[in-house]
């Protein structure tokens, strides 16, 4: 079967590792834009919203951080 269609990891010098996809110029845009999205699910009147919300939710929490427990 081999590894047809397969490309070794970095498939370029130029590849940048997963935790650079979004820039930190790009970052507020990407929060803004997933917690709207999730907003908008959030507040529809939809049965299977909840797991759809809980995407978006573990989508900002990816690109804010987990949030800061009080001690």
């Amino acid at each position: 079967m081999g590894n047809a269609g397969f490309t070794k990891w970095p498939a370029s010098p130029d590849a940048m590792p997963p935790d650079a996809a979004i820039g930190p110029e790009e970052g507020a845009e990407s929060i803004v834009a997933a917690t709207m999205m999730r907003d908008g699910f959030a507040d529809a009147s939809r049965d299977n919203a909840e797991p759809v919300v809980a995407l978006f939710d573990a989508i900002v929490e990816a690109l804010t951080g987990p949030p800061e427990r009080a001690h």
